[in-house]
């Protein structure tokens, strides 16, 4: 084992710990803990550039839609939107990094992201839940963000 074999099981090991701590039972506060690294991928992506001059749920949307290819539907009356990436492979760069299976685990992160992308445009907070990926089921990763 190298040590890009070894950090990558490492925090695997981590990660799958972290979410499940046997018999279904949770470790307090992980996914809240998993979800917050998501500061460092926005910064590291550039995020705040990305958005800049977007300053409404219709820039956001028409972003995804033109700029990443997300297929997007959007129930006004019930705030939510789901959000489809229409992506055959994961986008987190921790996985691509990654040897081997990642922790599902993961997907946490990726819900603290689009809670911050959200509060960058929108100046507020907003619920976001990982409904499939493609770590878990091997099909693009689908989100419902509720307003």
């Amino acid at each position: 084992m190298d040590e890009l074999q070894f950090t990558n099981a490492w925090t695997n090991r981590l990660l799958d710990h972290l979410s499940e701590t046997g018999e279904g039972k949770r470790f307090a506060g992980a996914e809240q803990a998993i979800e917050a690294c998501a500061e460092m991928c926005f910064a590291y992506k550039g995020m705040t550039a990305e958005f800049a001059g977007i300053s409404d749920l219709d820039g956001l949307i028409g972003l995804f839609r033109a700029k990443w290819g997300w297929k997007v539907e959007y129930d006004a009356e019930a705030g939510v939107l789901l959000c489809d990436e229409n992506k055959a492979e994961c986008l987190c760069p921790i996985v691509r990094s990654s040897d081997g299976a990642p922790s599902k685990a993961i997907c946490c992160c990726t819900r603290g992201m689009l809670k911050r992308i959200f509060a960058e445009v929108l100046h507020r907070d907003v619920q976001a839940e990982v409904l499939r990926s493609v770590i878990r089921d091997g099909k693009s990763c689908v989100y419902r963000i509720t307003l």
